[in-house]
């Protein structure tokens, strides 16, 4: 029996993407639930991946001596912000903060 392909559009990749992202499943049980081919998806990964990397504002991040025993590092983008925010911070955390950072920045 064969399967009908469905072919998803740009909207419904990135919307699928963002779903992903934030459902916190990997990307097989993610395939698996919203019957999408795995493959194709690691495609659709890679793809906004290299779009957002792109577009990635230059970031430079300064290391400074801790803190009441708390090590910070402050993040700068450009001459319009700053944000100081501990070392220990999750990279999925620092990742999402960057992001938000990119969309205040283009308004």
């Amino acid at each position: 029996m064969w399967k009908t392909l469905k072919r998803h559009s740009k909207a419904e990749r990135a919307a699928l993407l963002k779903e992903w992202r934030s459902s916190g499943l990997n990307e097989s049980t993610f395939c698996t639930r919203h019957q999408l081919n795995e493959q194709t998806f690691k495609g659709w990964t890679k793809e906004k991946d290299e779009e957002e990397l792109s577009s990635f504002i230059p970031v430079t991040v300064e290391q400074r001596a801790p803190e009441n025993s708390v090590s910070y590092f402050t993040l700068r983008m450009g001459e319009q912000w700053a944000l100081k925010m501990p070392v220990t911070i999750s990279e999925k955390l620092l990742i999402k903060i960057i992001q938000e950072s990119q969309k205040c920045i283009s308004r």
